[in-house]
């Protein structure tokens, strides 16, 4: 089957996503320790092994130049990748600016509104893309195998996030941030993009994990902040990339 591959991977990052999510919410002492090892290892991924492929990926498109490319084009990856950072970076700001008001009332009914709205938006553009990429991935095991891995833990942590920020009444509707890692997976067997694309889509996932791998791990007045757990599980990741050559 020539996307059984891919197929597994989406599988799995549903399962963690499901089942890891459940874990990390619940009463467990445990929670915030898996939170921060799962932002540890999403770290080491970006810049140990996804940034090395941004830089491919603006070869490309330095390499691709015809006579009506713009002078961005230079830096167009890299500019993808800071969208996404922006992006989540001012969709975070937006939730935090707007929870006090109505954060009772949400945590009750997780309603609706314009805020939960932005939020659902926001991240299931993020799960779509993230399960598109597997496709992309899909062309090397060893890349696959390390993608996997990464952006389970990192749904993991994105849903632990959304449950802090909305209470158990997000639980209701997390069918819809599964519906959409299946359909990404979806498009991404059934249509093919151009290359450039999947490279934008790639620099612009890697911003958006970055903040959301460690706007958690920031500390704050109150929290329990585990870094040593979040420092050991990214250099240990960080170094089995490296041993892999994954980075190359």
């Amino acid at each position: 089957m020539e996307h059984l591959n891919s197929l597994i991977a989406v599988l799995i990052m549903i399962a963690a996503y499901y089942f890891g999510g459940r874990f990390v919410n619940s009463k467990s002492a445990d929670r915030k320790i898996l939170v921060s090892v799962a932002a540890g290892i999403s770290v080491a991924y970006i810049f140990v092994s996804l940034l090395p492929e941004l830089s491919d990926a603006q070869e490309f498109y330095n390499n691709n130049k015809n006579e009506k490319a713009f002078e961005l084009q230079n830096i167009l990856i890299y500019l993808t990748a800071l969208a996404g950072f922006l992006f989540f970076f001012g969709l975070e700001n937006y939730i935090i600016s707007k929870r006090d008001a109505e954060h009772e009332e949400n945590q009750k009914h997780f309603n609706i509104n314009m805020v939960t709205g932005v939020y659902l938006t926001g991240f299931l553009i993020n799960n779509f893309l993230i399960s598109y990429l597997i496709v992309f991935w899909g062309n090397s095991n060893t890349a696959l195998f390390f993608y996997t891995i990464a952006m389970s833990v990192h749904l993991v942590a994105l849903d632990y996030s959304a449950i802090r920020e909305f209470g158990e009444g997000f639980k209701h509707i997390k069918f819809s941030m599964v519906f959409s890692l299946i359909a990404g997976w979806l498009v991404g067997i059934s249509t093919k993009f151009p290359e450039e694309i999947e490279h934008i889509a790639t620099g612009f996932i890697a911003g958006s994990i970055i903040i959301n791998s460690i706007k958690d791990e920031f500390p704050k007045e109150g929290s329990n902040v585990k870094y040593k757990v979040f420092l050991i599980s990214s250099v240990i990741y960080a170094v089995i990339l490296i041993l892999s050559h994954d980075f190359t």
